[in-house]
């Protein structure tokens, strides 16, 4: 496993490399650590649908790779607002196998009130230090009348 410490030197070198993509015509916002894109975990979330009616579900999906030959101990924070609701701060902790992927879903139900919502995941080390995150955005349509 890797330490806190050893993640966030990872992290300052730019050897942590995270981001963002969601479905076609999602709307994405990121901050990345560094231009580096020597990988050590990458993650990638998204809503799925990122455009939905008040009342019904979407789930945002995150997938985290790790490449190395170790097997990483992280914590994974989600947090935004779902339009007219805030989405409180939750962390889990994540083990990824070395060489492998952990996908993360979490369910969420579109509030009723249109608008446009974000999650943002933030993934750091077991100490928690940060170490980067990203934005998914959500589209939530008010039901047709017909």
């Amino acid at each position: 496993m890797w330490s806190g410490a050893a993640l966030a030197a990872l992290a300052c070198t730019g050897l942590l490399s995270l981001g963002v993509a969601g479905r076609a015509g999602a709307s994405i916002a990121s901050t990345p650590l560094r231009a580096s894109h020597r990988c050590v975990v990458d993650e990638t979330a998204g809503f799925r649908p990122a455009t939905i009616t008040e009342g019904k579900d979407t789930s945002l999906r995150v997938l985290l790779h790790n490449c190395t030959a170790t097997s990483l101990s992280l914590e994974l924070t989600q947090y935004g607002d779902l339009v007219c609701l805030v989405a409180d701060p939750f962390v889990r902790r994540v083990t990824v196998a070395a060489h492998k992927t952990k996908v993360v879903e979490t369910e969420y139900l579109a509030p009723t009130c249109a608008g446009r919502g974000h999650i943002t995941a933030s993934v750091s080390a077991t100490s928690g230090k940060p170490l980067a995150s990203r934005t998914a955005r959500v589209v939530v349509m008010a039901p047709s009348s017909s």
